[in-house]
């Protein structure tokens, strides 16, 4: 307790510790040092870093009364203490999965642990208000936690076998990876205070090179005697379940760890491996549930399953990568330390040298005079002239030792220097490989990447990583960033969004790899290297083996020379030298990450503003702001600069997150054989019109998430229900156009040459991509409301599969029903869209179903120049297609596309 107290330096956690230093709670205080002591020491002889996760697995219960969250990292030795269960809930099967670091949020599946009759079916039992974060002790910081009690594992309760055969069948937990069963010989029925076990094990870390961060897998239900916990307080410090509820895992986690292929989940691994005895029946129930809805409900996708094991690959890099820059910031001071060591050593043996070689001159002296004294008197001087003798071999001795020592001391202390050296360069071997074994990884998980996209995926990977490594909420930013990057890196006709390619998140990480020497498959990050490496990284060297050339055990053998020619000074300077470059390269990446993660906290920012339906006025002009920011077309800039003022663009990025909702709701329904969900088509049905103002077409794709915006009739036209019809149920063909006078009362045209006049010349037998028109010009297209939000006669979404069958699989139906919006540019509508559909992991096409005709109608249109972009028709011209193409005229759909586009068109 005398060396817990003397060590911590948190006030709350000391006062916790002086209070209780003579009460029961820290009894048992001596056993678990011992106990943890043993593991540890074991642990050290291995090839583990620094950083270490330490996984301690026991039984456990919450009781009685509250503690502060810090008390459970008495000490700096420990980072943070990982809670996994809700309070009041008890584990099934965690074990093996928090041990290896593959356990996420989304895999948590909840469900009765009651025998009898329970009431509440398995889905209630999830928290309402469950975090999508576990539980960081670090993160409560002195909020008040239940006190957590453990006792040990029992033989017969086969949790620790489970784990044992799972470690045996699928592989170990991994390197840094520490687990710890609480098994107490003798005293299977104690139970210990978690805070004593950490107090403990914080001291054992203390004595050793470890900093840990500890997780707990065990139970924590409520076994209080008398009054429980306040529920409401737990759920506000992070969730907390009904009575009789069990926490699992899904089992796509557990039957297919490690593996690249479906396998079922065996129903007695499940039931044997359950921490609560009790739970036996509802184990089986839960078999049965998730047995059931793997048949019918929903595949397994292996994607999935093989992106926990990339993401697990992306965080151990990222973590190397961090343990690396603090072991070079330890090799540095341990460099100067040796170079001060080598100096003193040069000076002792200086001095030795110097008596040594002033006593050969006492003893020359002697040898002299006593030889001519001894001439003199006949011999009677004799004795001084053994006396001389010996000053003069000892001076010799001296002068030999010193030499012989200082070259011992010098061979001793340039093996340290090159042990330094080499373990650095280990660690960097290490970052190389898993760096190697991640694009692997991402390979695997989806063959069809093309280098440059693998590239762009990895570069996600890392920044995700980064992120959780810093503690950031990074639930859903995966496709937000691999997006973004592919569009930083896109050539062609995107050119509007977020430059990452020039921002300082994508130039810091490219910055980090490239100074490992990390080689990627493609010239994506090629442009890097063309501003040459001091620009990346305020003039450290990064590219090849540059940075790392400072760590190269080689640069011994130049010292040792350097000593052999007694030129001692020069090789301490030379290793006080190496040290300051080697802490210019740890601070150069320490500030490297600091710029990644100012990025993502704003990415994140900007990504809760765009989720967040209603938002305050600080919010919306965030996001106007963030928007201006990143649109590069001037056209689309000034009309967001314009409108900064009103609520129109929240209101349309309100729309996106609707569409994006429904997606997640299709998505849900999707089956093994449809399941191509990432690429949908979106058909926006709008009311239309085209001004005479300019724009450049690729404004219509303002990032990756719009892949294509496709325009069906020439400009200057009307449409027909019935072509508008086709263009949504995806049934229009080029040639099903037919083209007619769409108001004779303003037709300039005789009836006899009406029908030739309107059909345009030059016709393209394809559609009108703004993809393929990229930087031509178009007019500004304008869309305004079909109808208000909640008219009986239009659905606000609609799945074209449920009418159309599978032909339809992708594609959806969105009307424009926002009349507080009105009239606004078609940019604007796909640049929120996009906004929004880049948060997830969709790429859509989008078809406008809206008429193209001038307003106002007498208005100058440049029509030389839109018929050789694509075709224009004269005025009052419609189109339509032949009825026989057209299927189920009667539905409601066609009787909404009615609504819009007027009576069925006549027979042209």
């Amino acid at each position: 307790m005398t060396l817990a107290v003397e060590n911590c330096s948190d006030q709350i956690v000391l006062t916790w510790l002086r209070e209780n230093s003579e009460s029961s709670t820290f009894s048992k205080l001596a056993d678990m040092f011992n106990f943890l002591k043993t593991h540890i020491a074991a642990e050290e002889k291995k090839d583990h870093g620094d950083a270490v996760d330490v996984v301690f697995m026991a039984h456990g219960s919450i009781r009685d009364f509250m503690i502060p969250a810090s008390c459970l990292l008495p000490l700096a030795s420990i980072r943070d203490v990982v809670l996994y269960a809700p309070w009041n809930c008890v584990t099934c099967n965690l074990g093996y999965a928090i041990a290896t670091g593959r356990l996420q949020p989304q895999h948590r599946v909840f469900y009765c642990t009651k025998k009898l009759g329970c009431t509440v079916p398995d889905e209630k039992h999830r928290p309402v208000k469950l975090p999508d974060r576990w539980n960081s002790m670090k993160q409560a910081g002195d909020q008040m936690i239940p006190n957590i009690s453990v006792s040990p594992l029992r033989p017969d309760d086969g949790i620790w076998k489970r784990f044992e055969s799972l470690t045996k069948k699928h592989g170990s937990v991994g390197r840094n990876r520490i687990v710890v069963p609480f098994i107490f010989p003798g005293k299977e029925s104690d139970s210990v205070p978690f805070s004593v076990v950490t107090l403990a094990l914080s001291l054992v870390l203390l004595q050793s090179r470890f900093k840990a961060t500890v997780h707990l897998d065990a139970c924590l239900g409520d076994q209080s005697v008398g009054q429980k916990f306040d529920k409401s307080y737990l759920e506000q410090q992070y969730a907390c379940a009904i009575d009789g509820t069990g926490l699992a895992c899904s089992p796509e986690m557990f039957s297919r760890v490690q593996l690249n292929i479906p396998e079922p989940l065996e129903s007695s691994s499940l039931i044997e491996s359950c921490s609560d005895q009790q739970g036996e029946k509802s184990a089986q129930q839960l078999f049965r549930v998730h047995h059931r809805n793997h048949e019918t409900t929903k595949p397994l996708r292996h994607s999935c399953d093989i992106s926990l094991f990339v993401m697990a690959t992306a965080d151990q890099l990222v973590k190397e990568i961090f343990s690396w820059i603090t072991q070079g910031e330890n090799y540095a001071d341990k460099l100067k330390k040796l170079a001060g060591r080598l100096e003193s050593e040069r000076e002792q043996a200086n001095a030795i040298k110097f008596l040594g070689a002033s006593a050969g001159v006492m003893g020359s002296a002697l040898l002299v005079g006593v030889g001519a004294a001894s001439v003199l008197t006949g011999g009677l001087a004799t004795p001084l002239l053994a006396l001389g003798a010996a000053y003069t071999g000892g001076g010799a001795v001296a002068c030999a030792c010193s030499s012989e020592t200082e070259e011992k001391y010098s061979k001793k202390i340039l093996s340290e220097a090159r042990d330094i050296l080499n373990r650095s360069n280990e660690k960097v071997t290490m970052i190389q490989e898993l760096f190697e074994k991640l694009k692997k990884e991402k390979k695997r998980q989806n063959s069809m990447l093309d280098p440059k996209e693998l590239d762009n995926h990895v570069l996600a990977d890392v920044l995700m990583a980064v992120g959780r490594h810093r503690e950031l909420d990074m639930s859903n930013m995966n496709h937000l960033l691999t997006n973004q990057i592919e569009f930083s890196f896109a050539n062609g006709v995107n050119m509007c969004g977020p430059q990452l390619g020039f921002s300082p998140i994508l130039v810091s990480v490219c910055a980090v790899l490239l100074m490992f020497n990390l080689k990627v498959g493609s010239k994506s990050l090629g442009f890097m290297a063309t501003f040459g490496p001091g620009a990346l990284s305020g003039g450290i060297i990064l590219a090849g083996a540059g940075a790392m050339a400072y760590f190269l055990p080689e640069a011994v053998d130049s010292w040792n020379d350097l000593i052999k020619k007694n030129y001692v000074t020069e090789a301490s300077r030379s290793l006080r030298s190496r040290a300051e470059e080697i802490l210019k390269v740890t601070r150069e990446l320490r500030e490297q990450f600091n710029t990644i993660e100012e990025s993502l906290r704003k990415l994140s920012r900007i990504k809760f503003i765009i989720e967040k339906k209603n938002r305050n006025q600080d919010e919306k002009r965030e996001l106007i702001d963030y928007a201006i920011k990143n649109s590069p077309y001037p056209e689309v800039k000034q009309w967001l600069i314009d409108n900064a003022g009103s609520d129109v663009f929240c209101h349309l990025v309100n729309l996106g997150n609707f569409i994006k909702q429904k997606l997640y709701e299709e998505a849900e329904q999707k089956t093994e054989e449809d399941w191509k969900w990432r690429k949908i088509e979106l058909v926006f049905l709008a009311h239309g019109s085209i001004e005479n103002r300019m724009i450049p077409a690729r404004c219509l794709m303002p990032l990756p998430s719009i892949t294509d915006v496709l325009l069906y009739s020439p400009w200057n036209c009307l449409l027909y229900p019935e072509a508008a019809y086709s263009i949504a149920t995806g049934s229009i063909q080029p040639d099903h156009r037919l083209f007619g006078c769409a108001n004779p009362g303003l037709c300039y045209c005789s009836p006899e040459t009406s029908r030739d006049v309107h059909v345009p010349l030059h016709l393209p037998s394809r559609w009108n991509s703004m993809r393929d028109a990229g930087c031509q010009e178009i007019p500004n297209i304008m869309v305004s409301p079909v109808a208000k939000e909640g008219d009986p006669a239009f659905a606000d979404f609609i799945a074209l599969r449920e009418c159309y069958g599978t032909p339809t699989a992708n594609r959806y139906l969105v009307p424009y029903l926002a009349p507080e919006i009105g009239r606004v540019p078609f940019f604007i509508v796909t640049l929120a869209i996009s906004l929004v559909l880049l948060l997830t992991n969709h790429e859509a096409t989008v078809h406008l179903a809206a008429c193209l005709g001038k307003s106002p109608r007498n208005a100058v249109m440049q029509e030389e120049r839109l018929s050789w972009q694509y075709s224009y028709t004269v005025d009052n011209t419609g189109m339509t297609v032949p009825r026989e193409t057209i299927q189920n005229r009667y539905g409601p759909v066609f009787n909404m596309f009615k609504a819009v586009f007027g009576d069925e068109s006549p027979f042209f």
